[in-house]
């Protein structure tokens, strides 16, 4: 996919979800695919540089000025089962996982 958006870069949007996020796509396998298909060394490397890629995807984006797109959610339920996403937002320490994009 951002292949296509390296071909295309006025045409193809990539926003951020759930699974662009290192603890996700580990659980789900992505880093145990790149160690597969690269070896242990090169395959680690390879998915911490393609999740500083990650880091880069927009969370939401405005589309011709009149059409808003985000991931469907990022749901995150405490340990109390509640959905506890404001509070995630609201704590400071949540936002360095991010690089200053200016």
């Amino acid at each position: 996919v951002i292949s296509l958006k390296v071909l295309s870069p006025d045409h193809v949007h990539l926003l951020r979800g759930n699974h662009e996020t290192e603890e996700i796509n580990e659980v789900y396998g992505f880093k145990g695919q790149c160690m597969k298909y690269f070896g242990d060394a090169n395959g680690t490397k390879v998915w911490w540089i393609i999740n500083r890629v990650f880091d880069d995807f927009p969370l939401a984006a405005l589309l011709d000025g009149k059409m808003f797109c985000a991931h469907g959610g990022i749901p995150r339920l405490g340990p109390s089962g509640k959905d506890d996403r404001l509070e995630i937002l609201e704590n400071q320490s949540f936002w360095t996982k991010f690089r200053d994009a200016s």
